[in-house]
């Protein structure tokens, strides 16, 4: 085959693709009897076992879904083997896994057999301006850390134009700046206050039009553009390959996406203060009344920001933006070599949550919005 044509075929695959009808994934092969509050991160160990982290119930577990057991691991507090606050799972060597508790910026590791060992930090800066690494969202097969940089402009208080990815190892001084993704500012509000002072506001912008990324197994990165919607492939060393731009189908933010937008923000800013216990500084708000003022676009962008999630083969899923009231989730399925290879659709009100090394786990939302984890083998 020629240049020429392989140079076609790859234009052509995305067009192909994004015509075709999703696959639709059937009955999943097991479910976890028990309800969850809002689950928040998953990690699958080597026997099939899976840990999830609830973050608005503020716990992790170790679950059995052939058995429909489930065992906590660790507790709330500060001390030896608890979290006060954990927010992601990230998978380490040797079946070995760490909860980030975010208030004590440190790692709490969790050993094969699910129980909690050692915590540790290490210094997430860049080393570049003083730019601090932001908050770890990912891991790869080496056990490195990933994080997205600050969304405010180094040294200043205004919103950024873009930030950077970069990949932290234990052993190493300093972090590695891989690539770099663009914001949208709108999403952050500056105002003067009457007394002098500033008051700033993140998150007031709905539907953010801003890149999303998902770190590879080798030690690269996915990055997501919304501009021309397409997948740019880092490598571990942050040499840049670009895929074939997506067309999509605009989806117009209507009254019902508001609506929804507005309650997706009120369940967010909740998840902060825990179900039992006391909340730590102000309250969040109990209805939309107390909700800040959302801004909105007149279009979603292609794809979900906060939902881009990578296979242990380095496959990349992205879910595609949709109207409120249309209840199946459809991703957008890349490879590095093929671009956008084929769509999957999930069952109605389900979402994917993570993979295993032959599992694909969605969490089920019920009709009072419980969330249950199910798995399907593949």
């Amino acid at each position: 085959m020629s240049w020429v044509t392989r140079v076609l075929l790859a234009g052509l695959l995305p067009a192909l693709a994004s015509s075709q009808q999703p696959t639709t994934l059937s009955k999943p092969e097991a479910e976890f009897p028990e309800p969850f509050t809002q689950i928040a991160s998953i990690r699958e160990l080597r026997d099939g076992r899976v840990l999830v982290l609830d973050r608005r119930d503020r716990i992790v577990l170790l679950l059995d879904l052939r058995k429909g057991t489930a065992e906590r691991v660790g507790r709330q507090g500060t001390g030896p083997g608890e979290y006060a606050q954990p927010g992601r799972l990230f998978a380490l060597p040797a079946d070995t896994t760490a909860i980030y508790d975010g208030p004590a910026r440190r790692f709490l590791l969790v050993t094969p057999d699910g129980k909690p060992g050692e915590a540790f930090r290490f210094d997430l800066a860049t080393g570049g301006g003083g730019r601090r690494g932001g908050v770890p969202k990912f891991s790869d097969a080496r056990g490195r850390i990933y994080t997205e940089g600050s969304v405010y402009a180094v040294g200043e208080l205004r919103a950024a134009d873009s930030t950077a990815i970069t990949r932290f190892d234990r052993a190493a001084p300093k972090g590695d700046t891989l690539a770099y993704i663009h914001l949208d500012k709108e999403t952050i509000q500056i105002r003067n206050t009457p007394d002098g002072g500033v008051n700033v506001s993140n998150g007031v912008r709905a539907f953010a039009s801003r890149d999303d990324w998902v770190a590879l197994p080798d030690g690269g990165v996915a990055v997501v553009r919304v501009a021309d919607y397409h997948v740019d492939w880092f490598s571990a060393s942050g040499e840049r390959l670009s895929g074939p731009i997506v067309r999509y189908q605009r989806v117009p933010v209507t009254n019902a996406d508001k609506d929804q937008a507005r309650k997706a923000l009120l369940a967010a800013m909740q998840s902060a203060m825990p179900r039992t216990g006391r909340p730590t500084g102000t309250p969040p708000p109990t209805d939309l009344v107390g909700l800040p003022d959302l801004t909105f676009p007149e279009f979603k962008p292609p794809f979900e920001a906060g939902s881009v999630f990578a296979r242990p083969d380095g496959e990349v899923w992205v879910l595609r933006s949709m109207g409120a009231n249309e209840p199946v989730a459809v991703y957008d399925v890349f490879t590095k070599a093929g671009g956008m290879i084929g769509r999957v659709a999930f069952p109605p009100r389900t979402r994917l949550i993570g993979f295993g090394n032959a599992t694909v786990y969605a969490v089920r939302f019920d009709d009072d919005d419980l969330q249950y984890l199910v798995r399907w083998r593949r």
